[in-house]
């Protein structure tokens, strides 16, 4: 079951975790312009690797008007954020 929380200009929704480390996200963004605005699929995995771990993210749909720079900040600071929450 996924739940809907709404954070400033966007919501997101958790479609799917599963047993293995791999987690789908429904993220909706709302704002001026068509352009910024729709839903994109965002999927995260999670491999071990010696004492690290890999960190595969794939965003589908993104709106046209999100730059890959500013899509990239935006995913970079998401992993920065859970790192943090990790340490």
């Amino acid at each position: 079951m996924s739940q809907r929380v709404a954070r400033g200009r966007t919501d997101s929704a958790s479609i799917e975790v599963k047993a293995e480390p791999e987690a789908l996200y429904a993220v909706f963004a709302d704002a001026t312009g068509d352009a910024l605005t729709g839903e994109m699929t965002i999927s995260w995995r999670f491999e071990p690797i010696a004492s690290a771990s890999r960190v595969t993210i794939k965003a589908e749909n993104v709106p046209p008007g999100i730059s890959q720079a500013d899509h990239d900040a935006g995913l970079r600071s998401s992993l920065d954020n859970r790192r943090n929450f990790i340490d």
